[in-house]
């Protein structure tokens, strides 16, 4: 994990102004005025009155935070947290994989 958060804090804190995103669905970015904000979507299957069939709702949510440090640790748990990463590809299609 503290891996990860130095890879993101050396991206994030270049002079350049590079942004790190994942898949077009979370990113991490410096801002002009001094932040360092996490953009991601929340997705939430709901099913409304009179369906039957379950309704995708995808939400885009953003964090800011004053440091990268607290901006990278913030990715980093919450792409763990919604499983968003080939890391967690690649684990949940281990079982269906033939050799």
């Amino acid at each position: 994990m503290e891996e990860e958060i130095e890879f993101i804090l050396k991206v994030i804190t270049h002079p350049v102004g590079y942004d790190l995103g994942l898949f077009g669905t979370m990113c991490v970015r410096p801002t002009d005025q001094g932040a360092w904000c996490v953009s991601w979507e929340d997705c939430v299957y709901e099913t409304k009155p009179g369906f039957t069939t379950q309704f995708l709702r995808v939400t885009e949510k953003e964090s800011c935070f004053p440091t990268p440090r607290e901006a990278a640790e913030f990715f980093v748990k919450k792409r763990t947290e919604i499983e968003l990463g080939l890391d967690f590809e690649i684990s949940a299609n281990a079982g269906n994989m033939k050799i």
